[in-house]
């Protein structure tokens, strides 16, 4: 049986960390075999619950590029992981350590009670969106 793997996030400063993650998701996870699910935060979801938020690009184009890359099998949109993931269709949720808000919590609950299985997958040393920005910032001396 072929294993279905998602995970969760807005990934709008798309980088080289993400794409190590889902590498490592599809290589080291499914063995190569089995299928990647992004699931990717809505925008209007974004705003409601983050008005301060500056997402660089739009959902449509995030998916665009997310669906560009070979490791990704299918791209979803969601708008909160607890209510979205019990209709998802998958085998093992991966999820960063630093994914732990409420919504979060629930969802990695729901899957230990529907005998799901969870991956803490750690970030790629040194590079994350947060560094990015802040490079950026700095670079021009915002």
């Amino acid at each position: 049986m072929t294993q279905r793997a998602i995970t969760y996030g807005v990934f709008d400063f798309l980088h080289l960390g993400h794409v190590r993650l889902f590498a490592n998701i599809k290589h080291c996870i499914l063995n190569d075999t089995g299928s990647l699910i992004v699931a990717l935060h809505a925008d209007a979801c974004i705003k409601s619950t983050k008005p301060d938020a500056h997402v660089l690009y739009p959902q449509a184009q995030r998916a665009e590029m997310l669906g560009a890359i070979k490791y990704i099998d299918d791209v979803v949109i969601y708008d909160f992981i607890d209510t979205d993931l019990p209709n998802r269709d998958f085998d093992i949720l991966v999820v960063g350590p630093d994914q732990v808000n409420e919504h979060f919590q629930r969802a990695i609950n729901w899957c230990h009670a529907h005998k799901k299985t969870v991956v803490v997958m750690p970030r790629t040393k040194n590079i994350s969106s947060t560094e990015i920005k802040n490079k950026i910032a700095k670079e021009l001396k915002l």
